[in-house]
């Protein structure tokens, strides 16, 4: 395919230009031609990395070895305008350039990634060559620019306008519940942190020459006095090294890190401090304040950012790495600096927050393969990097242990790669797909009829007139049409048909493993013949017939199939119900709203089911058949029991959440219609079971459940 991206990438430095950076490289590694159209060297000197342009021959970059398959076209940043109010114009800049690139390269799909102003570009180049467009966004951009009353209209309007949008699992509800057809919603968020790039081989950085480097690179008086204040004369290769990267601020913990080092000064350790950091001068004068408040000064030195794949050599030059963001605006911010760290085997020191976080969280057991504080906690903090400094080896061992987490958990690279392709791919498909399907001419939906219905292709076939005669058409179109090689359409029919069986038997998965797919693409067929896709069906309204189609047909069939198959296949049938049908919880608006961790329960208290919530009764134990499902376990036979579960879906996740229920919980739930306090939950619940004195365990209960996200606290 050939693509266009417009999007950040070096010499902006952050978590976003990198992920573009390494999407543009797979995709390129993979065979794919990729037109990335930046603004990077228009980046302000606070979030720029030095020595960070990629030069155009990829030269001292991974960039060299897809150097045919991938073409960067910046903007001009010398460039000077005027007009009133000046604002550097990057939407008409790079909106400009990926036209001119889009027709001449003939790219297939364009990609924005970041609302502002590279989606809002994407969509402009659209409209401008016809050509489909998709977004994938960040954490700030969904957290904080979607929210902004200025620009919120537009964005949602390129949302009902994009072929795909790209989104998390904390976002693919909410992109439903902002009106984006799921069929368009694909949840992708690939880890992008190759093993060749971040590794406990690579060479640790040679400081001295790096600063010597990166001297003049950085002009604003700031930087001059950083340099002075904090230069390699402070550096003391006998001394342990603590390191930090990226951003600077209270929210990153940096101050409560080197509140944490004064301590240790004062005790007389010896250590180097690194950050390898930037930001705005207000930030950068109140780290120089907060560094001699501290007195470890003649500890520090900065060093200005790097190119992310010349970090390793940064991580590698320490003995710890500090990463402690706490109290993020953002909730779903998924910084990837805990990763990088643990892919280069070094001691890494996180906050609880960060932690929480992580994917692997399960497999990282705190002092065995990191290290784990709440960074407010300064004594606490203090205390680990002590740790360090004063056992050097077995913080090397606790690196290793990370590394060996690490190195089994996320895979290879190749690995990421391939996946980064066949999601592309399957965007391009579907884009393709939704051509012929979406059309409303008469000619256009005559042939979107022969494509999808068999019965309708045979009369075709048979009596081509009586076929014609149910469209207005034109004596050319029906020629046309006569003219399409039988063979063909049949062929393509069929290949249209088992794609749209692949894009919704995945709503029935469980029933596909039970049936296997022979027979769930027969019963598909059948259901197929009499209900084709038409043009503008939903996707809730498409998998919710096809459900009853399957549970009708598996009730009156005397074939040997599981007993449980009809009661499965109405689970999933009400799960994808649900999942499609988003509540006011899943607004965008709610995005940044965080739940109390453990509310303290009292008679005033307001509770209250999420609005997903379905409470299920049930001949079988689902939930036992569905854990042994999950094992690929297809139970042969499943014996009677009545059960009941409680169904639901969370914002922030795509993914069903279930919860088993004795007879007491089930009465429990089916008790809380709407809002109510706890006073007068206890009291409908003595009330209904004739039960007095059990307003602990109702409290336990809630807890539970409120632990689990299914209940609402307030």
């Amino acid at each position: 395919m050939n693509i266009c991206i417009i999007g950040k990438v070096s010499p902006i430095q952050g978590g976003v230009a990198q992920l573009n950076f390494w999407l543009c490289y797979a995709l390129a590694k993979q065979g794919h031609q990729v037109h990335l159209i930046s603004n990077g060297t228009e980046t302000e000197e606070e979030f720029r990395i030095t020595l960070g342009r990629i030069p155009d021959d990829m030269s001292g970059t991974p960039f060299a070895d897809v150097k045919d398959n991938l073409h960067i076209h910046y903007t001009n940043e010398k460039a000077k305008y005027q007009y009133i109010p000046y604002a550097n114009p990057f939407v008409s800049k790079l909106s400009n350039i990926a036209i001119d690139v889009v027709r001449k390269y003939e790219c297939d799909f364009i990609l924005g990634h970041y609302f502002e102003p590279y989606g809002v570009a994407a969509y402009v180049t659209s409209q401008a060559t016809g050509v489909p467009f998709g977004l994938k966004h960040a954490g700030s951009d969904v957290g904080r620019l979607l929210k902004n009353p200025e620009q919120n209209t537009l964005y949602h309007e390129i949302f009902s306008k994009a072929a795909f949008i790209f989104s998390s699992g904390s976002t693919t509800r909410r992109f439903y519940h902002a009106g984006v057809d799921p069929y368009n919603v694909m949840p992708f968020a690939p880890p992008t942190c190759p093993e060749f790039i971040y590794n406990p081989d690579r060479t640790a950085l040679n400081l001295e020459q790096y600063l010597l480097n990166t001297k003049d690179a950085l002009r604003k008086p700031i930087y001059s006095m950083l340099r002075e204040q904090f230069g390699y004369e402070n550096y003391d290769s006998n001394a342990g090294t603590i390191g930090i990267y990226g951003k600077i601020g209270i929210s990153k913990g940096s101050y409560d890190l080197i509140e944490s080092l004064g301590k240790l000064k004062k005790r007389g350790k010896k250590f180097n401090f690194l950050a390898l950091t930037n930001g705005h001068e207000r930030q950068l004068i109140e780290f120089i304040d907060k560094v001699k408040e501290a007195g470890i000064e003649e500890n520090t030195i900065w060093l200005p950012f790097m190119p992310h794949w010349q970090v390793p050599e940064f991580i590698n030059l320490c003995d710890t790495v500090c990463f402690l963001e706490r109290d993020f605006s953002i909730p779903i911010h998924m910084p990837g600096v805990a990763v990088e760290v643990m892919r280069c085997g070094k001691c890494l020191i996180v906050s609880e927050e960060i932690y929480d976080k992580q994917r692997v969280k399960d497999a990282l057991v705190p002092d065995e393969n990191l290290l784990v504080v709440d960074p407010q906690d300064t004594d606490a903090l203090a205390e680990k990097i002590g740790f360090v400094l004063d056992f050097p080896d077995k913080a090397k061992q606790i690196g290793a242990n990370c590394y060996e987490v690490a190195k089994d958990f996320y895979p290879s690279f190749e690995e990421v790669a391939e996946s980064i392709s066949d999601k592309f791919t399957e965007a391009f498909e579907n884009i393709k797909r939704r051509e012929l399907e979406m059309s409303a001419l008469e000619l256009q939906s005559f042939v979107n009829r022969l494509y999808t219905d068999d019965v309708f292709r045979k009369l075709n076939d048979v009596a081509p007139d009586m076929a014609e005669s149910l469209y207005q058409l034109t004596d050319e179109e029906k020629q046309a049409i006569r003219n399409i090689e039988k063979k063909a359409l049949a062929e393509f029919a069929s290949s249209l048909k088992m794609k749209n069986f692949k894009k919704n038997s995945s709503s029935y998965e469980y029933t596909l493993k039970v049936l296997g797919e022979p027979a769930l693409f027969k019963l598909f067929e059948r259901f197929y013949n009499v209900n084709p896709a038409y043009p503008g069906e939903t996707k809730l309204a498409f998998v919710s017939k096809f459900g009853q189609f399957l549970e009708d047909s598996i009730n009156g069939s005397e074939d040997d199939i599981p007993n449980y198959t009809a009661e499965l296949i109405r689970f999933e049938n009400i799960r994808n119900q649900l999942n499609l049908t988003t509540t006011n919880q899943d607004d965008f608006e709610y995005i940044n709203i965080k739940q109390l961790p453990n509310p303290k329960i009292e008679n005033d208290t307001k509770i209250k089911l999420v609005d997903s919530a379905t409470l299920l009764k049930l001949d079988f134990d689902l939930a036992q058949i569905i854990e042994q499902l999950d094992e690929d376990d297809v139970p042969a036979h499943a014996e009677s029991k009545v059960t009941a579960m409680v169904m639901y879906f969370i914002p922030t996740s795509p993914k069903v959440k279930l919860l088993s229920l004795n007879p007491a919980a089930g009465m429990l739930i089916e008790l809380m219609k709407g809002e109510t306090t706890f006073a007068q939950l206890l009291d409908s619940f003595e009330t209904q079971t004739g039960i007095t004195g059990c307003g602990d365990d109702l409290k336990q209960a809630l807890e539970f459940f409120h632990s689990n996200e299914l209940l609402l606290v307030s």
